[in-house]
């Protein structure tokens, strides 16, 4: 079951390298200020 985790893992950080640079990075900061799970999910 580890081996789906990390496929689901990879996948959804591949999905999101190539949705970051065609939303673009002011977008990104509006995103973290209205979620508060992105900077938890960094930090």
């Amino acid at each position: 079951m580890r081996i789906l985790t990390v496929l689901f893992a990879l996948g959804l950080l591949g999905a999101v390298v190539i949705v970051l640079p065609m939303v673009g990075h002011d977008t990104l900061i509006n995103a973290q200020s209205i979620s508060p799970t992105m900077p938890a999910l960094r930090g």
